[in-house]
């Protein structure tokens, strides 16, 4: 069995936003609404590792995003499995290079300390980035 892992080192929820377009959670398009984007399971957590379902090539798709050094989490996921006596390979797909990263960070933050304005910003900010993390999150894996 296959796993794929969307990794956020920065501890940004953007894994979840890649893992929920994988699995068609949130749509591909720009047309994604507030409550969608501010219901999805983990979301205004500070760090999370979340199973958002199968994609369309049926590997199980999860995020997972805290502040950790990169190594320190592929180390994890590798003693998981032996822990576990899991079959199947955990795939970690690092979030990097999407545009707006540090606007979005800003803004989610400001969300999950309670700000008002937060959550609008927040939305605001991902809306930019957008197709850049649907592109991210769809690219071909291991030629799946």
């Amino acid at each position: 069995m296959m796993r794929l892992v969307y990794c956020d080192y920065r501890g940004l929820p953007l894994a979840a936003i890649a893992a929920a377009i994988r699995t068609g959670r949130l749509p591909l398009t720009n047309s994604l609404k507030p409550d969608e984007l501010l219901c999805l399971p983990g979301i205004v957590s500070p760090s999370g590792f979340v199973y958002y379902g199968r994609d369309n090539t049926g590997w199980e798709v999860y995020a997972f995003w805290c502040s950790a050094e990169p190594a320190l989490v592929t180390r994890f996921f590798q003693v998981r499995g032996e822990v576990y006596g899991e079959v199947g390979e955990w795939l970690l797909r690092p979030v990097t290079g999407i545009p707006g990263s540090i606007q979005i960070k800003v803004t989610w933050r400001l969300a999950r300390l309670g700000f008002a304005c937060g959550r609008g910003l927040f939305y605001r900010a991902v809306l930019k980035s957008y197709p850049h993390l649907a592109r991210f999150a769809l690219a071909d894996i291991g030629g799946n």
